[in-house]
């Protein structure tokens, strides 16, 4: 071990191959036949690989906070998303994706194309998110890890909030040259056009720096506290689906973490929780912790305030029929 300490570009040289490896088919081919199936090099990759983030990446950084429940309720009532106008459904579409694709920060959104959304309709309607490669891709054990194939089934009790809905608008609006060049996020036009026909975006895709500070400028518009960055998106769903007490495989398979102990990074613990842990402990009664937290769920609700918005979502001609069956 202290050889990798006192000699570290030996850490950088096999990071570097790896990399190399990993972009080039025939090198790719190669390392997986040859290199990659000596047990020992696997062991040696893995401690190398450890000790350079250690010595090269490891600083203190605060992670990004989540966008609660609460805060996307107020991004609708302020109308920073929306539908109503191309800037509040590009903002929506973003942030949609984001959060049940688990969308990992800015680079992710950035190399998004249309060709990676696939309209099904077989078991029933939903888009299939198909990534290029694994974001994650760990050390030796993973790097055979499948791209994964996240898919976002229509949800009625949504309302004009599915992101099904806002997906087939968004595509329903964009200008040819999107399909064409297949970059999925569009510069939005300043004004809703007169012509219901006309497309809400103009042909040039957003800009690197708008789309790394997209969710910051949208919490900073609604007034919303808090550290927030693109990557909260995807803590975000990651925690809620925690929440819900979705089994951690399944959440694995949408955020696209190769172990549980990365994946667990993204549970947080929220006040209801907290509150409940604290109702257990001064309870004159014994009470589970479901019941303690159903219980706190349901005094949230009762102050939850509705909100109704009017949508005019003009015509779908543009949106291209895709159909696949799986």
């Amino acid at each position: 071990m202290n050889c990798f300490h006192q000699k570290p570009f030996i850490c950088y040289y096999l990071v570097y191959c790896a990399t190399l490896a990993r972009s080039i088919p025939t090198l790719r081919t190669f390392w997986t036949r040859t290199i990659l199936s000596s047990r020992p090099f696997m062991l040696c990759w893995t401690i190398c690989s450890k000790n350079c983030k250690r010595m090269v990446f490891a600083k203190d950084t605060k992670h990004a906070e989540i966008s609660s429940k609460e805060d996307e309720i107020k991004l609708w009532e302020t109308k920073v998303i929306g539908t109503e106008n191309p800037k509040a459904l590009l903002r929506v579409v973003f942030y949609l994706n984001g959060k049940n694709f688990c969308l990992r920060g800015d680079q992710e959104h950035r190399n998004l194309k249309l060709s990676q959304l696939v309209k099904c309709t077989s078991p029933s309607l939903h888009y299939l998110y198909l990534e290029n490669s694994s974001k994650n891709p760990g050390g030796l054990a993973h790097f055979k890890q499948v791209a994964k194939r996240v898919p976002i089934y229509s949800n009625s009790k949504a309302g004009y909030k599915c992101h099904i809905h806002i997906l087939d608008l968004y595509f329903s609006k964009l200008p040819p040259d999107a399909w064409k060049k297949d970059y999925f996020y569009a510069r939005p036009l300043p004004n809703v056009p007169s012509d219901p026909d006309k497309p809400w975006f103009s042909p040039v895709p957003v800009g690197k720096n708008m789309l790394a500070t997209m969710l910051k400028n949208m919490c900073n518009e609604a007034q919303i506290d808090g550290r927030k960055a693109n990557h909260s998106l995807h803590s975000t769903g990651a925690s809620e689906l925690f929440q819900a007490g979705v089994p951690e495989k399944i959440i694995k398979e949408r955020t696209g973490h190769h172990s549980l102990e990365a994946l667990q990074t993204y549970e947080r613990t929220t006040t209801e929780q907290q509150q409940a842990i604290s109702d257990i402990l001064s309870a004159e009664k014994k009470i589970t912790f479901q019941q303690a937290l159903h219980s706190k769920q349901s005094i949230s609700q009762q102050h939850s305030i509705p909100i109704h918005i009017q949508h005019n979502y003009g015509t779908m001609s543009n949106l291209p029929q895709l159909h696949f069956q799986f």
